[in-house]
């Protein structure tokens, strides 16, 4: 994936601004994704998208062909924008600006719950007001089960990492006790 992070941002602006002026945000983050989905199903299908070998009027005939009436203008023009310019490689990096810049306009902030188990409904509704409140954001819960927490809960919002979880807890008073011992 390229790196490219400035132009990647600049190329999400501009797809974000269309997308807003035209009402079609949700729409337009579905159909960058299912792009994105189409030309990652195939390393090979990616690598001719990317290749700078291959000639580049044909690579915008064969999109145009392959994904008009399918996805929204404002996806159809990145495409071409990308491959007129040779930069077909920030699709990925473009997609993932979107996303997050499409986050910020819609005020709304992700939070990672990892836990031993499910998440207890009342726990959820309430690290979300939490959260909610202390950032003015809508939260957007992701949860992950990972078993080798044996209990207790890590919540990560953007940086702000608080890890409850039963082993970092088991691992501090191991590290207590054992300095105790010196």
């Amino acid at each position: 994936m390229n790196r490219s992070e400035p132009a990647a941002r600049c190329y999400a602006e501009a797809v974000l601004q269309l997308a807003k002026e035209k009402g079609t945000l949700e729409a337009t983050m579905d159909d960058l994704r299912k792009t994105a989905e189409v030309l990652h199903r195939d390393s090979v299908i990616w690598s001719l998208f990317t290749s700078p070998r291959v000639d580049r009027a044909l690579k915008e005939k064969r999109l145009l062909g392959a994904f008009r009436g399918h996805v929204g203008e404002e996806v159809m023009g990145l495409l071409v924008v990308l491959v007129r310019k040779g930069r077909e490689a920030l699709y990925d990096n473009v997609v993932d600006y979107f996303d997050r810049l499409k986050d910020v306009e819609q005020r709304r902030v992700h939070v990672h719950l990892v836990s031993a188990k499910p998440v207890d409904p009342g726990v959820k509704a309430a690290v979300e007001r939490i959260v909610r409140d202390a950032s003015g954001k809508d939260p957007v819960t992701h949860e992950r089960i990972d078993p080798a927490l044996l209990g207790g809960l890590v919540v990560r919002v953007n940086d702000v990492l608080v890890d409850g979880s039963l082993r970092t807890r088991l691992r501090a008073l191991r590290g207590r006790l054992v300095g105790d011992r010196r």
